[in-house]
């Protein structure tokens, strides 16, 4: 597969939902969601800006194509801090969180109304809970996975993933530096691989 050049995409950033997911990112994403046979298996898609990019790349192509998203859902502070180890107000700009993990069935309220403002619901199957235990089976061809975070994350999480891409698949995982590139390359095998803006997306071998 050739790199991934910009595209003029059919939406702009503003009609997405909050996330960390940079322009480049969305945009990256967005293609590779545009040229996948399908099935897509996304983890981690937070509040749905991830989510929302690649639902949207599926309803352009007018396609029936499975779409699944894992995410733990969380519904209170403390469990929080019982999945991630530390108080979620430690983080910058708690509130950013609190908002979405309070509230009646926490953060999978806001994802499925982010996804229905935006007409996108009916594109996406959700799951909640630890993706090792409720991912749907079978392969993908496309796996998107935000638990890549660290060394630890990465040996946690990674074999999994990649056992489920489906041959001549592709997995994504978002937020990887210089020094996670690395360590992924130093344990893992691909055909080809390339990062944009903390967004690695690699073909396994």
């Amino acid at each position: 597969m050739e790199r991934l050049t910009p595209a003029n995409l059919p939406f702009s950033l503003k009609d997405l939902p909050e996330g960390w997911f940079s322009a480049n990112q969305v945009n990256v994403l967005y293609q590779l969601a545009s040229t996948t046979p399908g099935p897509i298996l996304e983890i981690g898609p937070w509040v749905g800006r991830s989510t929302s990019v690649i639902a949207r790349a599926l309803r352009e192509r007018k396609e029936k194509i499975a779409f699944h998203t894992v995410d733990y859902g969380i519904e209170s502070e403390d469990e929080w801090l019982t999945l991630f180890g530390s108080s979620v107000r430690t983080k910058k700009d708690p509130d950013r969180y609190l908002r979405h993990i309070n509230q009646p069935r926490g953060t999978i309220a806001s994802l499925e109304r982010n996804l229905s403002a935006q007409g996108l619901r009916d594109f996406v199957e959700i799951h909640r809970g630890d993706f090792h235990q409720v991912s749907p089976p079978g392969l993908f061809s496309l796996v998107f996975c935000d638990a890549t975070h660290s060394v630890a994350e990465i040996d946690a999480n990674l074999p999994a993933l990649l056992a489920k891409v489906a041959p001549g698949g592709i997995i994504a995982c978002d937020d990887i530096n210089p020094a996670l590139e690395a360590h992924i390359l130093s344990r893992f095998r691909f055909r080809w691989h390339h990062v944009d803006s903390l967004l690695f997306y690699a073909e396994p071998a």
